[in-house]
């Protein structure tokens, strides 16, 4: 995996919409590399009502990735990388900076990802125990064997986008 991806092209991507609450969460996958190589696959994961777009629907604008954006469990502009490195699962980053530009919102979402850093990270279920039920007790983050997962960041493990378009 590059140190960075500078300016990058999708190879392919994909959309689906949810509906968690009032309004409509986006999810778009984007394909660095094509079928024939290790898969390289960017997430951008947008969700309504919560963080960024607190009390209403996913909105166009530039929104910086600090903060509570920079967690899985209570990001609202959610921005991942994925990378099959022949582990399983496959290794995962998550932006700790960056910007994330929204162009257009209705069937689907389009925008770019601007100058995000991303950091690997583990998903370790050792987190609090998991309030309530339902699919998603724990935000965004899933629950296993009774306990939230609680992200921890693997230090030396990094990568950049300086600019890709969804």
């Amino acid at each position: 995996m590059p140190g960075s991806y500078g300016i990058a092209t999708a190879v392919d991507s994909s959309q689906f919409q949810g509906n968690e609450g009032t309004y409509t969460d986006y999810y778009v996958s984007v394909d660095l590399v094509d079928e024939s190589q290790p898969f390289q696959r960017v997430s951008v994961v947008l969700h309504s009502d919560t963080g960024l777009f607190a009390g209403g629907p996913i909105e166009t604008g530039t929104y910086v990735i600090e903060g509570g954006e920079t967690d899985y469990v209570t990001c609202s502009a959610c921005v991942y990388l994925s990378v099959d490195d022949g582990d399983t699962p496959s290794t995962q980053y998550m932006a700790s900076t960056g910007k994330v530009r929204i162009d257009s919102v209705g069937a689907e979402v389009h925008g770019e990802i601007i100058s995000v850093e991303l950091r690997q990270f583990e998903t370790v279920y050792s987190g609090a125990a998991c309030p309530g039920e339902g699919e998603w007790p724990c935000g965004n983050e899933a629950c296993s064997e009774g306990h939230c997962g609680v992200m921890n960041e693997v230090e030396e493990c990094q990568t950049s986008i300086a600019s890709l378009e969804f």
